[in-house]
């Protein structure tokens, strides 16, 4: 009953749950690699095997920089993806595809003013080439593996998304028995496996034409730390997610173990082995596909929440292994709806947390500015070190409360680290505070240490020759 109440008012539902998830992250600040990107005249996206998004951007600036179009990129999702629960081949199964959106991990793809179009559409596309079929084989392979391939030069977790896609789909479609399932898993292993062809053809090129090896680093295989890979990333997903959120995932999980493991059994019991066996791994697997390959990449920048691409299907497949059980299916609904509501609801505290950030970061920023401003009125180019980051972001009650509910709310902080440089210089170069940004440093070798602020939050020091440091209350010289 209350599934024929969802299907018979679809597009409500649907655009309810759309304009939930994708709305909030229209009006947020720009994130973290878009501030350097925004402040340089660069793009930056090709080298990095991102090749659809690179071309996007040259479109529309008709240049090699970026504008802004935050605001059009999220209405461009919110209808691709609507478009997507009602094409052709899912809008049977629309409800089981709108919660591979039941993901809080999504909420960094979405944050990124620039890369954030290219990941949503990789994982919207990659999910269509995981459910489309046809009658001819050699065209069903050929159209999946072009729009999988333009899948994976947006956004190279697609891999991911588009495997854990191809698990629910023969889920869905169990009851045809061993026959299609067989069919149609030689094609999507086929069209899987020239994906990652690809990839490595693409990092290769990538890799010589910009003389860049971010590809390479991150396809540098090292079965030595898959253990350490393993327990990186299922301390990101469990301290990641809220604690309602858990309790929901752990009962369909189990829930879906014993109902994987009953239909099985009568798979067997129709001598439909092939799909038996499917249904004996499919979870595991699920399970591995969400990490694969990076749980075997030598590189700790990969261990983050914007590529588990693959976790909001691992909700769908949940609730398609209770799909045609009577009684149990609805409970698998609810309990689906309600991590699917429980994203929507934390996206929204997501984007307004971040903000909130924002905003407490460039008002120091800025009042470090004006302190300079009046010990120096030469109007020269001042650098500033910072390696440590302020404390009212975090002590910052709004903040905290919003961590403590949605621990998946992460930010990288606006401090001095190497890596952190280029981020921070861009997100004061955008925001019009004129500061030499550089990375952390010992200042107790300057010979000049005059301190010229001194307030609860921060201390400012003049170090001499146009350079000041800034220290937070939680820090040390």
């Amino acid at each position: 009953m209350m599934l024929s109440f969802m299907n018979n008012h679809k597009k409500i539902i649907s655009v309810f749950f759309l304009l939930s998830i994708f709305y909030p992250f229209s009006t947020t600040a720009p994130y973290w690699d878009d501030e350097a990107r925004f402040a340089g005249d660069f793009i930056w996206l090709m080298p990095l095997g991102r090749i659809v998004p690179e071309l996007y951007y040259r479109f529309i600036s008709l240049g090699d920089f970026i504008v802004d179009a935050q605001i059009f990129n999220v209405i461009l999702i919110t209808f691709s993806f609507f478009i997507l629960l009602n094409s052709k081949p899912i809008h049977k199964h629309w409800l089981t595809v709108l919660f591979f959106l039941a993901s809080p991990f999504l909420s960094e793809n979405l944050l990124y003013h620039i890369d954030g179009i290219a990941m949503l559409i990789a994982y919207i596309t990659s999910i269509y080439a995981a459910f489309y079929i046809s009658d001819c084989m050699k065209k069903e392979a050929i159209i999946s593996f072009l729009i999988f391939l333009f899948s994976i030069m947006c956004y190279q977790a697609a891999l991911n998304s588009f495997a854990i896609a191809t698990f629910v789909f023969f889920t869905l479609n169990i009851s045809y028995g061993d026959k299609f399932l067989i069919k149609h898993f030689c094609i999507k292993a086929t069209v899987f496996v020239l994906g990652l062809f690809s990839l490595k053809i693409i990092a290769s090129i990538t890799g010589f034409i910009y003389n860049n090896d971010y590809l390479s680093q991150r396809s540098n295989i090292d079965l030595a730390i898959v253990n350490e890979q393993a327990h990186n990333f299922a301390h990101l997903i469990i301290s990641s997610l809220p604690n309602q959120y858990l309790l929901f995932f752990s009962i369909l999980l189990v829930s879906s173990i014993v109902f994987a493991l009953l239909k099985a059994y009568r798979q067997t019991c129709k001598k439909e082995y092939f799909s038996a066996l499917f249904l004996i791994f499919v979870l595991p697997v699920s399970f591995f596909f969400l990490v694969f390959p990076y749980i075997i990449v030598d590189s700790s920048s990969v261990v983050v929440a914007r590529i588990l691409f693959g976790f909001g299907g691992l909700i769908a497949l949940f609730y398609s292994l209770h799909s045609n059980e009577k009684g149990v299916d609805c409970i698998a609904l609810i309990l689906s709806l309600v991590l699917l509501l429980i994203t929507a609801i934390g996206f929204s505290v997501y984007a307004s947390t971040y903000n909130k950030k924002i905003d407490i970061e460039l008002h120091a920023f800025r009042d470090v500015q004006q302190i300079i401003d009046r010990q120096n009125n030469t109007h020269k180019r001042r650098a500033l070190i910072v390696c440590n980051s302020n404390p009212d972001v975090n002590n910052n009650p709004m903040i905290r409360k919003s961590i403590k509910a949605f621990p998946f709310i992460k930010f990288p902080d606006h401090a001095g680290t190497t890596w952190e440089n280029g981020a921070t210089s861009g997100f004061l170069a955008i925001n019009n505070i004129d500061f030499d940004f550089k990375i952390c440093e010992n200042i107790k070798n300057y010979p000049v240490q005059k301190l010229i602020f001194d307030g609860d939050a921060y201390k400012v020091f003049s170090l001499g020759n146009e350079k000041y440091y800034l220290e937070f209350s939680n820090g040390s010289r």
